[in-house]
């Protein structure tokens, strides 16, 4: 396996962590990813986030906006790593049941940027976002992959 391949291995299954902590509402195992300098551009909530102990707050604060069983998964996902930097990006569905025990879920797109210090990898930048009308200025939420995504399999925690 060259250098490349395995980092791009490497990459694929952090992702897959992140993925699952985020699924799991796992705020401490989650946050374990990202290095101290991370930027954030999400969609829910703030739309600019700087540094870890900011990112903290914030990501405690979009956990609890979910009150039932939580939906996060990738899909499509494709890595690219040259040198101390990899980036990945896929489609994410995402969301959770309603106080009626209705499944309220969307799409939006994830991208993701590694950076490798030390011999750790860590996300120092991440961008979610969604499509949205120009003209009306409206997000799309009704958006759907076109294809059958292929979804980015689930890591089993450690135990």
């Amino acid at each position: 396996m060259t250098r490349s391949v395995h980092q791009e291995k490497v990459i694929r299954d952090l992702t897959a962590g992140w993925v699952a902590a985020i699924g799991a509402q796992d705020g401490e195992a989650a946050l374990a990813f990202y290095g101290p300098d991370i930027r954030s551009f999400d969609v829910i909530l703030d739309q600019q986030v700087r540094g870890a102990d900011d990112y903290r707050d914030h990501l405690a604060r979009c956990m609890l906006l979910c009150n039932g069983e939580p939906v996060f998964e990738m899909y499509d996902l494709e890595v690219s790593v040259e040198g101390d930097l990899a980036v990945c990006h896929g489609m994410i569905h995402c969301g959770c049941e309603d106080e009626n025990g209705e499944m309220k879920t969307g799409w939006m797109r994830g991208t993701l940027v590694w950076r490798c210090e030390e011999g750790r990898w860590q996300i120092c930048h991440e961008h979610l976002s969604n499509p949205f009308d120009p003209c009306s200025g409206e997000l799309i939420m009704e958006w759907r992959p076109q294809h059958q995504p292929q979804l980015l399999p689930r890591m089993e925690k450690a135990s």
